[in-house]
C-alpha cells in the first residue's frame, strides 16, 4: 500500500508575529534547559492568591505541582479579563439551531457566573457539595460549570438528551445534592 502524500502548510508570517508561541523549538529548548523555571514563567500569567513554595515535587511516579499555592481558576477565567481592556471582548460565541446566536462578553459572563453562584448558595450548595448539571450545549452550561468551580462545588455534566433512568444513575452515582 502506498503512503498518502503528506502536505505541510505554513501560516502567513504575520500570524507568527502575533501568536502566543512564536517559536515552538525555542520554547521547548527553554523547557529542557530548566523545566521549573519554564513552568514558573508560564504560571506567572495566572493570578495567584498565594504563591507556591515549589514548582514541582517529584516522587516517582507522582508529581505535585505548585505546592502551597492557592488560586481560583474562575478568577483567572473571569476577573483577569474583566479588570482590563478585555471586559467587553467576546468570551463566548454560541451558535444554535435555526441560525440563533448569542454573544457573551467577559463582563456579561462574569455577571452571569456570580448570579448563578449566588443562586446555588441560596439553595444550600456549599464547598465540596456535588452538583449535577443537566443542560444542553448552551451558554448556561458554561456559566453553571464556572459557578460551581467558583463556590468550590464539584460538578458533573449530564447531557440533556439522556432519559430519566440514565439521568437517575448519574445523579445517584455522583451523590449530587442538587440538579
Amino acid at each position: 500500500m502506498q503512503k498518502p502524500e503528506q502536505k505541510v502548510y505554513y501560516p502567513d508570517p504575520c500570524y507568527r508575529e502575533s501568536a502566543l508561541i512564536h517559536d515552538y523549538n525555542e520554547l521547548y529548548h527553554e523547557f529542557e534547559k530548566d523545566p521549573d523555571a519554564f513552568w514558573r514563567r508560564i504560571a506567572s500569567d495566572l493570578l495567584w492568591f498565594k504563591q507556591w513554595d515549589r514548582v514541582k515535587v517529584w516522587n516517582h511516579p507522582y508529581a505535585s505541582w505548585f505546592t502551597g499555592a492557592e488560586l481560583n481558576i474562575t478568577y483567572n477565567c473571569l476577573e483577569r479579563h474583566v479588570n482590563n481592556d478585555r471586559r467587553n471582548k467576546v468570551a463566548i460565541f454560541w451558535a444554535g439551531e435555526n441560525g440563533r446566536e448569542r454573544i457573551l462578553t467577559y463582563y456579561q459572563l462574569y455577571k452571569d457566573v456570580m448570579r448563578m453562584g449566588n443562586a446555588l448558595q441560596s439553595l444550600g450548595v456549599q464547598k465540596g457539595d456535588r452538583v449535577c448539571i443537566y443542560l444542553p450545549g448552551i451558554p448556561e452550561l458554561v456559566v453553571s460549570m464556572l459557578a460551581c468551580a467558583r463556590i468550590g462545588a464539584v460538578h458533573t455534566v449530564v447531557f440533556a438528551g439522556y432519559g430519566a433512568k440514565a439521568l437517575n444513575e448519574r445523579i445517584t452515582g455522583a451523590g449530587a445534592k442538587i440538579v
